[in-house]
């Protein structure tokens, strides 16, 4: 309840945040310069030893399209849709 109706809802958030740092006299935070956290790739490249976004067999970039969780008939799906595209004829 408190996301949706209360201090931390979307249409509340700006201004009543800002109240509650006034009223507790800290400043209002600096926008971050750099992003000092790790990105996925990163994260993965260290954990693996390897950059997720290279083929492995041919060492070119690679494009990630997404993600799918789930059912795995789905992917299924999706590369007989994709090998049906890639046959000739």
């Amino acid at each position: 309840m408190v996301r949706h109706a209360g201090l931390f809802a979307n249409r509340y958030k700006a201004k009543y945040l800002a109240l509650a740092r006034e009223a507790l006299g800290q400043d209002e935070p600096s926008p971050c310069e750099e992003r000092s956290d790790p990105t996925w790739r990163e994260r993965q490249t260290e954990y693996t030893g390897q950059d997720p976004l290279v083929c492995p067999y041919c060492h070119t970039p690679m494009s990630l399209w997404g993600a799918l969780f789930g059912p795995h008939w789905k992917l299924e799906l999706i590369w007989e849709y994709v090998q049906s595209r890639a046959a000739p004829g």
